[in-house]
């Protein structure tokens, strides 16, 4: 058998040499939340819509562009990911409607105001376009803002529940922007409004086209570990599913395919739940953020989600306990690494763009 040597052997080495690590950061990420549960014998979601977004701080550059923009020009709501309107139900906001659905979102200068624009979240992943304002891609929906002004600091936001629906306020520096949405589904049902904090990580991988930024990112509620939590993990039965989070589902977002534990993941936005499977091993379970949504199916219920991947986890033991939940990617050894930890249990897999 004839064995490749000299420079032969070393064009087959130039793609593995070329990769470059990923990076890896934390993002200050939010979500605003309300939900609306029907009041029926059995509890049931009936509406809910979500707002997220990165804790940006307001600057001097920001204010030059926020005082000197001109119809058309655009403002992020973040940069270490996509800012999302969420939405399992239809939204009237005035004349402007907004189906149920997923969308990135901007802040938009329009004629008239400020606006709430909404991007093609399948689009903007195809392009692998940078976070932030997502350059000449036309929003599919603009959202008129009332504007005034409020104390300053670092973007923040929340939804207040109202009769029919609710009414989002974003703080933007030392601007208040508002918008009030009739949601459908909202009618007799009881109301909950959240603004929620959580735990954030980004891998970026450094192969893309010029022009194209391929990265993932996660969020997710950070519950503090306690001993029930460890007793409830110990006695779930094989195949059983933890939500693995709080609040709104843990949500993965890929601009690009990923290969996680051997797996491919097509880019998109998943969410993600732990199963239990046989001797004290775990499964990590993917299903649809679109299909959940659709099916009105929250964080809350992750039994009744529809798995499109299921990736089984290599477990480990830590002598220290995790204080609080934590679901992230991490550099191991050049390459980017799924972890999940709780407890002393740590689990992984390798994830690499495909």
């Amino acid at each position: 058998m004839r064995t490749l040597t000299g420079f032969a052997a070393l064009l087959l080495t130039l793609p593995t040499l070329a990769q470059k690590p990923p990076t890896i950061t934390e993002p200050a990420w939010q979500r605003a939340r309300a939900v609306w549960f029907a009041q029926a014998a059995t509890p049931r979601i009936a509406a809910e819509v979500g707002l997220g977004y990165e804790s940006l701080a307001w600057n001097v550059d920001t204010a030059k562009i926020w005082d000197t923009a001109t119809d058309g020009q655009r403002l992020p709501l973040a940069t270490a990911a996509w800012a999302t309107l969420d939405t399992f139900t239809d939204l009237q906001f005035g004349d402007t409607a907004v189906k149920a659905g997923n969308y990135y979102a901007v802040l938009a200068k329009g004629a008239d105001g400020w606006l709430l624009g909404l991007l093609d979240c399948d689009k903007v992943r195809a392009a692998q376009i940078e976070p932030g304002i997502g350059g000449k891609e036309p929003l599919v929906a603009s959202i008129p803002l009332t504007t005034v002004a409020g104390e300053d600091g670092a973007v923040r936001a929340e939804w207040t529940t109202v009769e029919d629906g609710a009414e989002l306020k974003v703080q933007y520096g030392p601007h208040t922007l508002t918008a009030r949405a009739k949601v459908e589904g909202a009618e007799n049902a009881f109301p909950l409004a959240q603004p929620l904090a959580r735990a954030c990580s980004r891998a970026t991988f450094g192969n893309g086209k010029a022009g194209k930024a391929p990265f993932a990112v996660i969020d997710h509620g950070a519950p503090k570990w306690a001993g029930a939590m460890e007793k409830t993990a110990k006695g779930m039965q094989t195949g059983e599913r933890w939500r693995l989070g709080s609040d709104w589902a843990t949500t993965l977002d890929t601009n690009t395919s990923l290969g996680i534990g051997g797996k491919k993941l097509p880019a998109g936005s998943w969410h993600l739940t732990l199963a239990k499977a046989a001797k004290d091993g775990w499964t990590l379970v993917v299903s649809s953020a679109v299909a959940d949504h659709k099916a009105k199916i929250d964080g809350y219920n992750p039994a009744a989600v529809t798995p499109v991947l299921e990736i089984p986890l290599q477990r480990s033991t830590s002598k220290a306990a995790a204080e609080v939940l934590r679901v992230a990617f991490e550099s191991a050894g050049g390459k980017a690494q799924f972890v999940i930890a709780f407890g002393t249990t740590r689990l992984t897999a390798v994830v690499a763009p495909m």
